[in-house]
């Protein structure tokens, strides 16, 4: 039941007849903007039902807005408590009490008191004895204005501009703060703090809150500060708490969602417009938070918790150690749009299963000392169904903006089987030691890693560095690079690939320096006996300026291995050989890239020298074969030839 008082200070410092002059209506009874206090007093009085007897001792609280006078009033109508109003009153009549910030509307409803409810609960602080010059501790001033605003089933308790000293105040259920705004309305802990400045009671649930338009600065050392700025840590359930247009600065946590019991609470946290720096920890949360246009940074971790089902657009996470979760578990289930993660130490972006980056971007320090000497990186994903996608950017066009170890690093999922993720329409700026991608799977294998339609410009970087693999495709990517490939290197390698994966359609261009790199390089695949069409398919990769071809893949051949039409890595030729007269062998150097299968060569006579003799193909290697005859050619004998090497 909300409570109706006569004077209602709000977050414009209004009394009530301005509101109703501003709003055009009390309850929906109509007020002119020129009503004068009377018009209004009629108004509220047709509104709530009481008796016109009341006018004469409530006008005066009206005509001053003044809880000095409104305490003061002792006109009939208007009673000390709620027992000499329900004993002064009929059934069904309304009557005032006096209560310790105003006058209290009730209805005598079988016998009993009812609150009248016109209009939400709104107190100013300072009315409690809140100090705004910071001077002595305003602690005590909050706490009432917070019991008082509970105990009418919340409003708004409103901070002026000030500076106030407040800590270990106790949040309730449906009290929300607000102040002017976060330059103009200032809390600080005090020098030596005791306590977190809120903190909720131990509780199962708490149901809803809220504040805005406020600063609230801890004063510690981030690393080496005790005490939060909003705490739930003894609450078990938060179903709601708004964040709206806050400065925190200088705790220890600024929001605390580390729910009492944990993992697997619903929790409703929306931060909004606000700016977490130099704290321990940005933001704290498990379950269901919502994060819009929120800015982290300087923290040592931005935001962090058991996060689950987490939306965040327009979010900040930037110069802090780590952007998003430094905890072991990464983010899951969770949604990042037009996100931005700029020159964090360590990692911008830990993410866990069935979570999604879109529209994001990514720059970092090229630091290789960072991680224990591993080097700072983009996005760690530990997760199956990641996705990655719709126009990311990593690094930018200036050089040390990339990742000392790579702009996304794939790692193994707590002991289990990583599938996936898909990696699909980015944009890589590789300006540094670091790669674009990695693999790190302590000899785990992925499978359905897809890496597809994305753009890397390079200064001779590799874009992925890949270990076992199973249905990878790796497919219409387009690399640009500014110095060459080193020699050994390639834009794409693996260490085993395991059957099924496609490579197919990439384009690499080294931009008018001869690379002496390739674009393909890695050990072929490990033999699958019986899985007719479980080949590893490499075709349409075409790439300019690698004067030691495209393709350098290593290893025995093993028929698993499919090349079709790769520009710069030749599989087809064909020509014409001649048994001379009187010999019964000619050599020919067939230029494949491949070792060709015997069967998949032949030989057809030009005319009938070469019909008359019987002869077979032989002595095949790396770059000849030989075409045999089984008798002398009597004449010299032209044969065609044709070989392929597609399949090996």
């Amino acid at each position: 039941m909300s409570v109706e008082k006569i004077y209602v200070s709000g977050a414009r410092g209004e009394n009530i007849a301005d509101v109703a002059r501003r709003i055009g209506s009390i309850d929906g009874v109509p007020v002119s903007p020129t009503a004068t206090d009377g018009q209004i007093l009629d108004a509220l009085v047709q509104a709530a039902g009481f008796s016109p007897s009341l006018l004469a001792s409530v006008q005066t609280a009206l005509d001053s807005a003044s809880l000095a006078e409104l305490a003061a009033l002792t006109a009939p109508g208007v009673y000390a408590d709620v027992a000499s109003g329900l004993a002064a009153t009929a059934e069904g009549a309304t009557f005032w009490v006096k209560e310790d910030d105003g006058l209290v509307l009730y209805r005598k409803v079988g016998g009993s008191a009812e609150m009248v409810d016109i209009i939400s609960t709104t107190v100013d602080v300072r009315k409690y004895g809140a100090d705004p010059t910071g001077t002595t501790s305003s602690t005590a001033a909050f706490q009432l204005a917070t019991d008082f605003v509970a105990s009418r089933d919340g409003g708004v308790v409103f901070v002026p501009p000030g500076e106030y000293e407040v800590e270990g105040v106790t949040l309730r259920d449906g009290v929300h703060y607000v102040g002017l705004s976060n330059l103009a309305t200032i809390l600080r802990l005090s020098a030596s703090p005791a306590a977190h400045m809120f903190s909720a009671a131990p509780a199962a649930t708490f149901g809803s809150g809220g504040m805005r338009h406020i600063q609230l600065d801890g004063g510690q050392d981030p690393n080496t500060a005790a005490y939060d700025a909003i705490d739930f840590s003894n609450v078990d359930k938060l179903e709601e708490f708004h964040i709206d247009s806050l400065h925190v600065h200088n705790f220890r946590r600024g929001f605390n969602g580390s729910l009492g019991t944990g993992v697997g609470n619903d929790r409703f946290p929306v931060i909004r417009f606000s700016r977490f720096e130099f704290n321990s920890i940005g933001v704290y949360t498990n379950e269901h938070a919502m994060l819009v246009a929120v800015d982290l940074r300087n923290n040592d971790v931005g935001l962090d918790g058991r996060i689950n089902d987490l939306i965040c657009v327009l979010v900040k996470a930037n110069y802090n150690r780590v952007g998003v979760s430094g905890n072991d578990l990464p983010v899951t289930n969770s949604y990042f749009g037009i996100c931005t993660f700029f020159a964090n130490q360590e990692h911008g972006l830990k993410l866990g299963t069935n979570s999604t980056v879109i529209g994001s971007m990514f720059s970092g320090l090229n630091d290789s000392a960072a991680r224990g000497g591993a080097g700072d990186v983009g996005i760690i994903v530990e997760g199956d169904s990641v996705n990655i996608s719709g126009g990311n950017r990593f690094g930018q066009q200036v050089a040390g903006t990339s990742f000392a170890d790579a702009a996304i690093l794939i790692k193994p999922i707590q002991n289990q089987v990583q599938h996936g993720p898909q990696i699909i329409g980015n944009n890589f700026q590789l300006r540094g030691a670091g790669v674009g991608i990695r693999q790190d799977l302590d000899g785990r294998t992925s499978h359905g890693l897809m890496i597809q339609g994305n753009y890397a410009y390079s200064d001779g970087r590799r874009f992925a560095v890949l270990e076992k693999c199973s249905s990878l495709q790796v497919q219409n990517n387009n690399a640009f690079y500014s110095t060459a490939m080193a020699a050994g290197e390639a834009w794409l390698s693996w260490t085993e690939l395991i059957g099924g994966n496609r490579i197919v359609g990439n384009v690499a261009d080294s931009l008018g320096v001869r690379a002496t790199g390739h674009l393909l390089g890695g050990p072929v695949s490990t033999p699958v006996p019986d899985n007719v069409g479980y080949e590893t398919l490499i075709a349409d990769n075409h790439a300019q300026n690698f004067a030691a071809g495209i393709i350098a893949i290593t290893g025995t051949d093993n028929n698993e291995m499919v090349y079709r039409t790769n520009k710069g890595f030749v599989t087809k030729n064909s020509g014409e050989a001649v048994i001379a007269q009187g010999a019964t062998t000619a050599t020919v150097n067939h230029g494949l890239a491949r070792t060709p299968a015997r069967k998949n060569i032949s030989a057809t006579p030009i005319h009938p020298n070469s019909a008359a003799l019987n002869y077979y193909i032989t002595n095949v290697t790396a770059t000849t074969f030989d075409l045999v005859s089984t008798t002398a050619a009597g004449a010299n004998a032209a044969f065609t030839w044709r070989a392929e090497a597609e399949t090996i």
